[in-house]
């Protein structure tokens, strides 16, 4: 019988990053099949192998991988599902169901946490749930992986996947809507963005998701009134957005450096970014009087005539 060949690589690279078996499979499978998997005696479906080869530093994007015909139809919907998503277009009830019953093989662990993931974003974007109710449902998905995760604990010395990283900003933007909850949502949010500073990540993920860390980060410490460390954080997440050449949060970004400019003082400056933020949110047909009024409800500087210019 032929040997699976990406089980050589997979523990070349776990040996690298100095893990045990145990440690990589933690969560995912038992230490045994991880064994098997290096050995070359088992296959790992297309999920768990994505995912292991997240924590070890690589990405399965890299490699033609082969994958039976009812995992080719779960990884298509779930392509649309995250491209949905990623339009800011939540409605994807039919979409989850479809990968949910697109074959009569039964979710795995991680299908079911990727599941149970966009399940929670649908609630909380297109029904407006409760924050409590979607982090139940975030919790579930994230113990799936990580069987002791508590709310009220730091996830510590762990290799995480993106799917978990997604769980765990999920759970902050929810945490930051329940009174009393906001301090342990920053913190979280502090966790992911030194999480992505630190570790290996895909750099198409990281160039996806670590802007928007630093979206979040910026508008609650405007809610602090920490107007310097706003604009750090502005700043450097618009340094992020060029480096990849992702320009999907430049917009927001540039508006909360912005914004903190001008509680700083620094009116110039400020009307600059703004007057850019703004003309490109207009450039995306998004409705941008919300942000005028706001602009001027706070800073006191009226845009009219511009937005009048450029629209």
């Amino acid at each position: 019988m032929a040997k699976y060949p990406m089980g050589k690589v997979i523990q070349e690279a776990r040996r690298r990053r100095h893990m045990t078996q145990s440690q990589l499979s933690q969560g995912l499978c038992s230490s045994s099949s991880l064994s098997r998997i290096e050995d070359g005696l088992q296959v790992p479906g297309a999920m768990m192998l994505e995912t292991i080869m997240q924590e070890v530093g690589m990405f399965a994007s890299a490699y033609n991988l082969l994958v039976s015909d009812k995992e080719f139809e779960r990884l298509r919907i779930a392509t649309l599902i995250r491209a949905s998503v990623a339009r800011h277009n939540y409605d994807i009830s039919d979409l989850l169901e479809k990968f949910k019953n697109c074959t009569d093989v039964k979710m795995d662990k991680l299908e079911k946490q990727f599941f149970l993931l966009f399940k929670s974003i649908e609630m909380s974007e297109n029904h407006h749930a409760p924050a409590e109710e979607v982090l139940i449902l975030l919790t579930e998905a994230l113990r799936l992986t990580l069987r002791h995760f508590d709310l009220k604990d730091n996830i510590e010395n762990k290799m995480l996947s993106i799917e978990e990283l997604m769980i765990l900003n999920n759970i902050a933007l929810e945490e930051y809507r329940i009174s009393g909850f906001q301090e342990r949502a920053i913190k979280r949010m502090y966790f992911l963005k030194e999480y992505f500073e630190t570790k290996i990540i895909d750099p198409s993920e990281k160039a996806r998701q670590y802007p928007a860390i630093l979206v979040n980060l910026a508008n609650w410490e405007e809610d602090r009134k920490n107007f310097q460390t706003e604009l750090s954080l502005a700043e450097e997440g618009i340094a992020v957005c060029r480096k990849f050449g992702k320009l999907a949060c430049m917009d927001a970004l540039i508006l909360c450096k912005g914004v903190a400019l001008g509680y700083l003082g620094r009116h110039d400056e400020a009307k600059k970014s703004l007057r850019q933020a703004l003309a490109i949110k207009a450039a995306k047909g998004v409705n941008v009087e919300v942000y005028r009024k706001n602009i001027q409800a706070t800073l006191g500087y009226d845009f009219s005539d511009f937005l009048a210019e450029i629209m």
